[in-house]
């Protein structure tokens, strides 16, 4: 009687087996981690991009609420003087109007960040408006019919700079 060794692997071919399967493992699970990179990072430059409109935005409709626009240009800082509504309904028709102005200031501070300071009265309220803002500049460019506010927004992402850039005619006076 012969004796025939059973049907199975070997230790050998266990072993390449196993590192085969670990290797197929790993190059799916190092395509995935870069996908989650990727997908990561294009958000990043969404939202950084979105949070830059969104200020721009919330800038352009300020200053056409505002009666009185005024731009430094040496530090890049927009002035606003706005009537107060929620001092009065009426804020605006009332004769005694200008008592209930506040004043907003748009500026850019050192670490990156476009900052609002709202002045009423004696109280000042500051809130960040965006983050990694590399510049901002507010200029009035004339087009021979009226002036416009031209707000220009760099916002790094990720080391690159995308510039926004919005224009507004202001409702009010203004002092260049």
């Amino acid at each position: 009687m012969t004796c025939s060794p059973k049907p199975g692997f070997t230790l050998l071919e266990s072993l390449i087996t196993v590192f085969l399967v670990m290797l197929v493992f790993g190059l799916v699970a190092e395509l995935l981690i870069g996908a989650f990179q990727v997908t990561r990072y294009e958000r990043q430059k969404m939202e950084a991009s979105e949070a830059g409109q969104l200020a721009l935005t919330r800038i352009c409709c300020e200053v056409r609420e505002a009666c009185k626009v005024e731009v430094n240009a040496a530090k890049n800082e927009l002035m606003l003087a706005k009537f107060d509504v929620s001092q009065t309904v009426a804020a605006r028709f009332e004769s005694n109007r200008f008592q209930h102005l506040i004043h907003v200031r748009y500026y850019r501070d050192s670490n990156s960040t476009l900052l609002r300071d709202v002045q009423a009265g004696a109280t000042t309220d500051t809130h960040v408006v965006a983050d990694g803002v590399q510049g901002a500049r507010f200029e009035f460019i004339n087009d021979d019919v009226h002036e416009n506010l031209l707000t220009t927004l760099s916002i790094s992402i990720k080391g690159q700079l995308k510039s926004i850039t919005g224009e507004v005619a202001p409702m009010a006076f203004y002092t260049p």
